[in-house]
C-alpha cells in the first residue's frame, strides 16, 4: 500500500473552462443532446455553474442518470458486413459528463505520475507515450540484440474485449492499492454502477440494455481505469524477459540463446496463465503469434492454455510490420502499395486537376501512409529509399500542367520536400525532444554530453554531443 493517498477531487472553475474551451467542436453529442460545440462557446458563462454543480454531485457521490447512458454506433472493420463481429462498437457518453471526467483524470493522473505508480511500460493514453515510443523501445532491444548475434522471441497477445471484461468489485481492489480511496473511489464506484446503452443505426435505436461489467468505453475516464486494472500485470514476468503496453496489447520478448532464457519464456506464459485466470481477462488466441527474430533462431515452439501458439514470418506491431530479420521490408512494400492504390484513388474520384487541392489531398490521405513511425524503420538500404520516393514522384507526374517538369522543379512548384528529407528531420526532431526531456526517456540513456575546450560558434550556442553506443546501434539497422 503506498503511504499517499488521493481520496477527493476539487472542481474549480478555471479548471472546468480550461476543460471546455479544449472540447473538440466536430465530435458528436451523447444521450443528453447537448452538443460540444454548444458548451465551448458559451465556457465564460458555464464555467463556475458547471464547477459548482460537479463539487456537489462528487460531494454526494450522485450522477445524473442520463450520465450513466451511452449511443453505441456500429463501425464496419472489414469482412462480411452480415457479421455482428466484424463492426467497431463506437460509444458515445454525454458531453456534460466528459468534462467532469477530465477534471477527475487530470488530478488521478497527476497523482500516479507524481508517485511514480504508473507503469513505466505501459504506452498508451499517457503523456508523452505513444505508439512510436512503444516500438522505438522494443525495436532498440530488438536491434541491439541482434547485433549481438543473440536471437530474440516476440510473442504478441491481444486481450478478448478486455475493456468490456473489467470486474468492477476487481477493479476497486486495485484502486486502493494504489491509494484512490475515500470519497474519489465511492464516486467512481458510482461512476462504474447502473450504466445502460442501445444501439443506434441511421435513427433507428434498440432496447436498453444494462452494462454489468467494463470500462466505459467513449468515456475520458474509462481508459486510464483500465491501464490500473491491468497495471500489475508485470508480475508475472520473471528473469529477463520483458514486455510492452499499449492499452490491451501485450508484447513480451527475451534472448533464446540458452535453454534458461528460453525457459523464462515458458515461466512467464504459465504466469500470464494465472494472472489472467485471477483477473478474468481472456486472451484471443487467433491473434496471439510469436515471431522469431534472429538468423540462428532455434525456433522454439509456445503454448498458451493448452494451445500452440502460432508462429508468424511477420507481425503488424501498432501499424507497423516486424519481420523475423528487422529489414522492415515487408512494411515498404505494404506502404508503398496502399500509397499507390490512394493516388489511383484521389485521381479516379476527382475531376479537378487543381495544384492546390490535390497537394492538400496528397499531404493529407496520402502521405501520413508513407511516413508514420518512420522514426522506427527509416530505411538504409537504396531500393527501399527508391521505392518510397517513386510513390511520390509518381503522384506528382500525374498532375498534368507539371509533367513535363523535373523532380525538383515539380516539387518546387508544389512546395513539398523529398520523402528523405522529411524522415531526416523527423529523426532529428526526435532527438531534440530526447535531450528535451519531451520523451519518457531520459537523456543519458542515448546521449553523452560533453563540452570542449576549443569553442566553436555551432558548441556555444548549443554545446556539442555524442551519441550513445545503443543508439548507433539502433541508427545502423533503421537509417
Amino acid at each position: 500500500m503506498p503511504c499517499a493517498k488521493l481520496t477527493s477531487v476539487v472542481f474549480t472553475q478555471l479548471a472546468v473552462q480550461r476543460v471546455l474551451r479544449k472540447l473538440k467542436v466536430t465530435s458528436a453529442g451523447g444521450p443528453d443532446g447537448i452538443h460540444p460545440i454548444f458548451l465551448k462557446h458559451l465556457s465564460s458563462q458555464f464555467s463556475a455553474t458547471l464547477a459548482y454543480l460537479y463539487q456537489l454531485f462528487f460531494d454526494t457521490t450522485f450522477m445524473p442518470p442520463v450520465w450513466l447512458t451511452a449511443n453505441i454506433t456500429p463501425i464496419f472493420k472489414k469482412g462480411d458486413a452480415a457479421l455482428p463481429s466484424n463492426y467497431r462498437p463506437i460509444s458515445l457518453t454525454c458531453s456534460s459528463c466528459k468534462i467532469m471526467e477530465s477534471i477527475v483524470k487530470d488530478q488521478i493522473v497527476s497523482y500516479l505520475l507524481t508517485h511514480g505508480l504508473l507503469n513505466k511500460e505501459q504506452h498508451a493514453f499517457i503523456a508523452k507515450h505513444s505508439t512510436v515510443t512503444n516500438l522505438l523501445e522494443s525495436v532498440h532491444d530488438w536491434a541491439l540484440s541482434l547485433h549481438n548475434r543473440l536471437p530474440q522471441d516476440v510473442i504478441y497477445f491481444d486481450f478478448s474485449h478486455a475493456f468490456d471484461c473489467v470486474i468492477h468489485s476487481k477493479l476497486c481492489i486495485k484502486l486502493q492499492s494504489l491509494g484512490i480511496d475515500g470519497l474519489l473511489l465511492s464516486w467512481i464506484c458510482a461512476f462504474l454502477s447502473n450504466r445502460t446503452q442501445r444501439v443506434v443505426v441511421k435513427g433507428f435505436t434498440s432496447n436498453w440494455v444494462s452494462v454489468i461489467s467494463g470500462v466505459p468505453q467513449g468515456s475520458v475516464l474509462g481508459p486510464i481505469l483500465f491501464l490500473l486494472y491491468v497495471d500489475d500485470i508485470t508480475l508475472a514476468y520473471p528473469g529477463t524477459v520483458r514486455y510492452k503496453l499499449f492499452a490491451d496489447d501485450l508484447k513480451i520478448y527475451s534472448n533464446v540463446d540458452s535453454s534458461c532464457a528460453s525457459l523464462n519464456l515458458h515461466t512467464a506464459l504459465c504466469e500470464l496463465e494465472r494472472w489472467c485466470q485471477t483477473w478474468q481477462l481472456q486472451v484471443n488466441l487467433s491473434k496471439t503469434s510469436v515471431v522469431h527474430l534472429g538468423a540462428n533462431n532455434p525456433c522454439i515452439s509456445y503454448s498458451f492454455h493448452n494451445s500452440t501458439i502460432v508462429c508468424a514470418e511477420s507481425m503488424r506491431d501498432r501499424g507497423v510490420i516486424v519481420d523475423s530479420g528487422l529489414t522492415f521490408d515487408a512494411h515498404v512494400n505494404n506502404v508503398v502499395s496502399k500509397a499507390y492504390a490512394r493516388i489511383s484513388m484521389l485521381f479516379r474520384g476527382f475531376s479537378t486537376r487543381n495544384i492546390t487541392l490535390l497537394r492538400r489531398a496528397y499531404i493529407t490521405y496520402i502521405r501520413p501512409i508513407l511516413e508514420y513511425a518512420s522514426n522506427v524503420w527509416n530505411p538504409h538500404l537504396l531500393k527501399h529509399v527508391i521505392a518510397l520516393e517513386r510513390v511520390q514522384r509518381h503522384f506528382t507526374t500525374r498532375i498534368t500542367v507539371l509533367c513535363n517538369l523535373s523532380y525538383g522543379e515539380r516539387l518546387a512548384c508544389l512546395k513539398l520536400d523529398t520523402l528523405e528529407c522529411r524522415r531526416l528531420k523527423a529523426d532529428l526532431t526526435l532527438y531534440y525532444t530526447i535531450m528535451h526531456n519531451l520523451t519518457p526517456w531520459p537523456i543519458e540513456r542515448y546521449f553523452n554530453m560533453s563540452l570542449h575546450s576549443r569553442h566553436t560558434r555551432l558548441t556555444e550556442s548549443i554545446g556539442d554531443f555524442h551519441i550513445s553506443a545503443p543508439l548507433l546501434s539502433y541508427c545502423s539497422l533503421s537509417e
